[in-house]
């Protein structure tokens, strides 16, 4: 008896390790947080902790534009944005991006958020997430050369393996493009610009090019000898928001409230009408009146 109670009592470095991770598992399983472990604090506790936070940004005027330098973008969404962090007390770190690169900036933790004309599609929701709609943008509508309106009178005359089709590469139009025409020759282009991917039916290269439908009538409306494909015909319409990682439901819920909050308080209706929104997009219908609905 004595022998073995002297065994028992000797326990090996090895079992109280496994005891003490047991124990660290068993607390963590219980309390569902494991923010005291190193590198487990979620990205809202260190955006509060160091006061700044990182967003990637998308030039598409009048969203995103140019400002006086790369790290000072204007636009209808940075003006959001840098509401939402002046409200928060934190500083925006910008850094200009693509809408190829969404994802990418995002998984490798480069930015924080991504601002810009950022459609909302189910595609997009299996890898980044959204918060509320901050307004309607006119969706995917295409742009043939003049004269070619009775050559491509229906999709079926699109949807063929002769037909080179433009879109640029990542953007909403890219996913519908390629849902609704599989059998066409589609071409996706890494532009920044989109209105340059365009460019590739004026300069022959392309029967069809597709974008949002605000891009398109601003480049028909200056370039000679192209024509809007269906008479302008908008297939969809888009909700636009920021984009950020799926897995940081607390900065999702931030950017939920602090979005609804704009709302109500009539700052993105205001702001909309600095930007000509009306004319481009919608806002959420509870809130195209500053209605209190959510007061």
């Amino acid at each position: 008896m004595s022998d073995v109670s002297e065994k028992g009592a000797k326990a090996s470095p090895w079992s109280v390790i496994a005891i003490l991770i047991a124990a660290v598992a068993l607390v963590v399983s219980l309390t569902g947080r494991s923010q005291e472990l190193p590198g487990q604090s979620s990205t809202l506790d260190r955006i509060l902790r160091e006061e700044v936070i990182r967003a990637g940004y998308i030039i598409y005027p009048p969203t995103v534009d140019y400002g006086d330098g790369p790290e000072t973008p204007t636009g209808f969404m940075t003006d959001i944005m840098n509401e939402i962090a002046t409200r928060a007390g934190i500083v925006v770190r910008y850094e200009e991006t693509s809408f190829d690169n969404i994802r990418t900036g995002l998984s490798t933790h480069r930015w924080d958020v991504v601002v810009g004309g950022v459609f909302k599609t189910i595609p997009r929701a299996l890898s980044i997430a959204a918060p509320r709609p901050i307004m309607y943008w006119a969706g995917t509508t295409g742009v043939i050369r003049a004269g070619e309106h009775r050559r491509f009178g229906n999709m079926d005359s699109l949807n063929q393996q002769n037909i080179v089709v433009a879109v640029t590469n990542g953007t909403a139009e890219h996913e519908w493009v390629t849902a609704n025409l599989p059998d066409a020759d589609v071409r996706a282009l890494p532009n920044d610009d989109i209105s340059l991917t365009l460019v590739e039916v004026t300069a022959g290269r392309a029967d069809v090019a597709f974008a949002d439908a605000v891009t398109v009538r601003n480049f028909v409306s200056r370039t000679p000898n192209v024509i809007p494909l269906l008479e302008g015909r908008q297939f969809n319409s888009y909700a636009v928001s920021f984009a950020l990682r799926k897995e940081d439901t607390d900065l999702l819920r931030f950017f939920d409230a602090a979005i609804d909050v704009l709302h109500v308080d009539g700052t993105i209706a205001e702001l909309s009408k600095q930007y000509g929104g009306d004319a481009i997009w919608d806002l959420p219908r509870d809130f195209r009146q500053n209605e209190p609905s959510l007061r």
